[in-house]
């Protein structure tokens, strides 16, 4: 199963809004990707909640962080099968 047919579900059924505020008050981390993120050193950002993006959980040190979740921006990439 792609990850498109993973996500959509989710997002179609609303269940996306359950989330809402959920962590209102609280400190987070939000990090993107890029050439100079692999620089640094992610357990740093293990104390707080995070949330990344794209290709994040391809970085060496993901699974020190606290990820709550990961937006993909261009999910296609992962399943090419869709655009076919």
């Amino acid at each position: 199963m792609s990850i498109i047919n993973k996500v959509l579900p989710f997002y179609k059924s609303g269940r996306i809004w359950e989330y809402r505020n959920h962590y209102k008050g609280q400190k987070c981390y939000l990090i993107g990707d890029g050439p100079s993120v692999k620089n640094f050193d992610l357990s740093c950002f293990s104390d707080a909640p995070t949330i990344a993006t794209n290709m994040m959980p391809m970085h060496i040190q993901f699974k020190d962080l606290n990820a709550l979740a990961v937006v993909l921006n261009t999910p296609f990439q992962f399943s090419p099968k869709v655009l076919r």
